[in-house]
């Protein structure tokens, strides 16, 4: 019989468990974080030069013009980083990989992980890099343009993302309530139905949530820009006289409503970090915690013990026991077990050091 070898160490190299959309689920958060964090830093790079921006429009540039010089020069910037992050990350998952086959064997059990970069990744990296570096730079451009001539000379600029007036305030309390809906919605499909994956559901219902608590936390910094509002007359009431972490913490709420842009985007950066912490602390199994479960890992047996040989008795009962000569202790150590026999046969080894599908698991129930 001719056996497909290779066909079905193909198929088994797909993994028992499709790894796939967990780690897009976790490099959406950190790619997040990274345009956060390109789009902040930008701003402050190019508020810093303002009067360059002032002096070109006083001197008759169009705010279209000027804008496609800052975007330009973005693009330029983010080919660049693009370029220099291919060759680290190239050498990032090579050591990380070298770690696997050496100082971490152990928690893959397979000594020939090697990189296998191909022309098309590279540069579908590359491309998608730049792509998402100079988008999130021409977002924190926007507006910038449309200031005064006078406004950008003299450096007073204000805050370009402020949610300002009563509206847009308005909009951010919308916008909590409807995050926090979907994400009650994510968690009510993924508990009640088989409509949604486990861990499709907890990355979408924490996305939802990250956007709410975003949102309130927008909603209550554009209330203390409203003059007359509750929480503007809370944080600026007293003076700060003495020094230490309680007043750094005072000042801090007190300038966070300032500027507003920088205070969220800030905000999301800290937020999206930890919420992939918790996520890697969310996935982490105890193997002790649920042993007694049938749905478990352990199958809900707490011991397992095999032989060299077919037992023909049956252990649960006092004939079986004796006749295979168990000792009174253990006699006593068994009385409410209930054991369950099985025929164990070789195969694949099917627990998490194989990265292979088992198609031939050991035991035969």
């Amino acid at each position: 019989e001719i056996q497909p070898v290779r066909e079905r160490a193909i198929r088994a190299s797909a993994g028992n468990t499709d790894f796939g959309v967990l780690f897009i689920g976790f490099s959406s958060f950190l790619i997040l974080s990274a345009m956060m964090l390109v789009a902040l830093l930008f701003r402050l790079g190019i508020e810093r030069r303002s009067h360059e921006i002032g002096l070109l429009l006083a001197t008759g540039f169009s705010p279209r013009r000027v804008a496609g010089l800052l975007l330009a020069e973005g693009a330029a910037l983010a080919i660049i980083g693009a370029a220099i992050g291919l060759v680290g990350a190239s050498a990032y998952a090579w050591l990380m990989l070298a770690g696997l086959r050496s100082w971490w064997s152990e928690a893959v059990h397979t000594p020939f992980l090697r990189l296998h970069l191909t022309p098309q990744t590279v540069v579908i990296g590359f491309f998608i890099s730049v792509t998402i570096a100079a988008s999130s730079a021409a977002w924190s451009i926007r507006g910038l343009t449309r200031r005064s001539p006078r406004s950008l000379l003299s450096g007073t600029l204000g805050d370009g993302f402020a949610l300002r007036a009563r509206h847009h305030r308005r909009l951010a309390a919308t916008t909590a309530l409807s995050a926090f809906a979907v994400a009650i919605i994510f968690v009510a499909l993924s508990s009640f139905t088989d409509l949604l994956p486990g861990s499709v559901a907890f990355f979408l219902a924490g996305a939802s949530m990250l956007t709410a608590c975003l949102a309130a936390l927008a909603h209550q910094l554009a209330g203390a820009r409203i003059p007359g509002a509750r929480i503007h007359s809370r944080t600026s009431r007293g003076i700060i006289h003495r020094p230490g972490p309680i007043a750094v913490v005072r000042l801090g709420l007190r300038n966070a409503p300032r500027h507003l842009g920088r205070s969220m985007l800030t905000a999301g950066l800290i937020a999206s970090a930890t919420f992939v912490i918790i996520s890697l602390e969310a996935f982490r199994i105890d193997a002790d915690a649920d042993i007694a479960d049938r749905r478990s890992g352990t199958g809900g047996f707490t011991l397992y013990a095999e032989s060299a040989i077919p037992l023909p008795y049956d252990i649960n009962t006092a004939e079986g026991r004796e006749g295979l000569n168990v000792t009174d202790v253990a006699l006593d150590a068994a009385k409410g077990v209930s054991i369950v026999p099985f025929r164990i046969r070789p195969g694949d080894e099917s627990s998490c050091l194989n990265l292979y599908q088992p198609t031939k698991p050991r035991m035969l129930g």
